[in-house]
């Protein structure tokens, strides 16, 4: 017979309660800032951020995140803390709704292919009114994608040098 006295099943519960309690309290928050709107709470950002910097012309704040879906977003923001431009890339497309806020019923009733090559993927679109431009397309597990407003893009930064 094994005189050896097994760990009582108790002694393991508090550990996988620590477990869940801290994948709980680290689990992705997505932000809550939309397209057009001011920067969220920077302490609600602190949970979320990947990375946070100002762009060389100190005009821009970048603010990069991971979603739940693993996707990496970027928002940036102006000086004065207005949205002006998301870019993501990743496993699964953002949730568009949340980014782009009012507009988005806009994007999705006008969303239309940009050419033959992204016309064979079922998850391309591209729409470009006076107020604002999304461009969003891509495959599974390989979504790329931006939106922005062109009325609010600080002078002498090109939405082309936003990744």
């Amino acid at each position: 017979m094994n005189n050896k006295k097994s760990s009582p099943p108790t002694r393991r519960r508090p550990t996988r309660a620590l477990v869940a309690a801290a994948a709980v309290t680290f689990a992705p928050v997505t932000a809550q800032s939309q397209l057009g709107s001011t920067v969220a709470n920077p302490s609600a950002h602190a949970l979320v951020q990947a990375s946070s910097a100002a762009l060389p012309n100190g005009a821009v704040t970048m603010r990069s995140y991971v979603d739940a879906g693993g996707t990496t977003i970027h928002e940036y923001a102006t000086r004065t803390g207005l949205v002006f431009a998301y870019t993501w890339d990743g496993p699964t497309s953002p949730n568009l709704r949340k980014l782009l806020g009012e507009r988005f019923p806009t994007f999705q009733s006008h969303a239309v292919t940009t050419d033959a090559h992204a016309r064979a993927s079922l998850h391309a679109g591209r729409v470009a009114q006076s107020d604002f431009v999304v461009e969003a397309g891509g495959r599974m597990r390989a979504y790329v994608g931006r939106a922005w407003l062109p009325g609010a893009v600080p002078p002498g930064v090109s939405i082309d040098d936003l990744r």
